[in-house]
């Protein structure tokens, strides 16, 4: 099942809204109200995460190359 956007999640039926919930391991027998706030807090949260791995990786790569100017040859192209 694909992740809905935000603001796809308010025109979902309280039915797909449950099967969602379900699918990514959320309560799903909360109030319409409640069970739609709990969705798009999780997605927030999960696309927050995502992008701080995001960074990460590059930062990790950008220090990489940092790191490469500072050793011989021989030894970067071995260690990296």
């Amino acid at each position: 099942m694909a992740v809905p956007s935000l603001k796809e999640l308010d025109s979902f039926k309280y039915s797909h809204l449950q099967n969602l919930a379900k699918s990514l391991g959320l309560r799903a027998n909360l109030r319409a109200d409640k069970l739609l706030k709990a969705l798009k807090a999780h997605l927030k949260h999960e696309a927050k995460k995502e992008n701080e791995n995001e960074n990460q990786d590059g930062s990790q790569t950008s220090l990489t190359n940092s790191l490469k100017w500072f050793l011989p040859k021989s030894l970067s192209n071995s260690v990296f």
